[in-house]
């Protein structure tokens, strides 16, 4: 992979060509998520001030982690998502985003919090090489079919 990617702030421009490569990942397909959903949602976040953070290389997003400050029981960070295209995976952009979430986010007083699908081992081991273990488990929450399983990093004090 070439030099290290470029993290920044969300703009709109980012949005279609990253939605199309994301709503196409076999995870996203599961959701029935599109990208006409993709691009309406984060339009919104941007627009109420919400963590979205890409990750770009040659000036082509790559990945995306949309996170909330207190969206977690009123005290702990949320991470609503983190994708990359399948040209990203497996290079380190994935915890480049993790760890702007954690940065963003680092005045969090419980911890940090994420949903992750039952189905997605890969997601779930990474989340425990980084510190976050599995706490809770919400079948159906989003998708009759699928747990969504709660991981939280505690705050260290």
């Amino acid at each position: 992979m070439s030099a290290d990617p470029l993290l920044r702030p969300a703009r709109p421009e980012d949005f279609p060509p990253l939605a199309r490569e994301l709503a196409a990942l076999p995870l996203f397909q599961r959701y029935g998520s599109t990208p006409e959903q993709f691009e309406s949602s984060w339009g919104k976040a941007l627009a109420a001030g919400e963590g979205l953070w890409v990750a770009e290389r040659g000036g082509v997003p790559e990945g995306l982690c949309w996170f909330l400050q207190r969206g977690a029981f009123g005290r702990g960070a949320y991470l609503r998502t983190l994708a990359l295209a399948p040209r990203a995976q497996g290079g380190g952009v994935g915890k480049a985003l993790l760890d702007v979430y954690e940065r963003e986010t680092a005045s969090a007083p419980g911890g940090w919090f994420l949903l992750v699908s039952d189905f997605n081992g890969g997601a779930q081991r990474f989340y425990a090489r980084h510190g976050y273990h599995q706490v809770g488990r919400l079948d159906g929450f989003v998708v009759p079919d699928v747990a969504e399983l709660l991981f939280w990093k505690p705050r260290l004090r």
